[in-house]
């Protein structure tokens, strides 16, 4: 009886789990549709308006990409880093999509750009935050007499 309580719970628990993964599956690609179509509305209008709504809906997708990053770093990433990397991640990106708009050429693949945006700053972050830094090419003073 016991054993099978217990079966019943891990079930349960799994199956929560599957309509967690669903749900945020689904509220991804709904993101991913909503960027895709600001994007296009950007690269056609090109006004503060349309640049304001791609840049609020990158933020969320960024805002997950990031902390998923975080998540499969073992956590030790802060909220403030996770923060600082999704401003980081959306100024670049902007700023690409500001360049590429300017010279009238079109990214097929904008949820790949994204990615690899905020892939790439999250990597810097570590880099810059979590990497030790290494001392022995520095040489100790000698005296110049001997």
């Amino acid at each position: 009886m016991e054993q099978r309580e217990q079966n019943d719970n891990k079930h349960s628990e799994r199956k929560q789990h599957i309509n967690a993964v669903i749900k945020r599956s689904d509220a991804m690609r709904k993101t991913e549709r909503d960027i895709r179509s600001a994007y296009e509305e950007f690269m056609e209008k090109g006004d503060e308006e349309t640049r304001k709504v791609l840049h609020e809906t990158i933020m969320v997708f960024c805002n997950a990409k990031v902390r998923r990053l975080a998540y499969n770093a073992g956590g030790k990433v802060s909220p403030e880093d996770v923060e600082d990397v999704v401003n980081e991640s959306c100024k670049a990106m902007l700023e690409g999509l500001d360049k590429h708009r300017s010279e009238n050429k079109h990214i097929e693949n904008i949820m790949g750009y994204i990615s690899n945006v905020c892939r790439n700053q999250f990597a810097n972050l570590q880099r810059e935050r979590f990497n030790p830094v290494s001392y022995t090419h520095l040489t100790l003073p000698t005296n110049s007499l001997v």
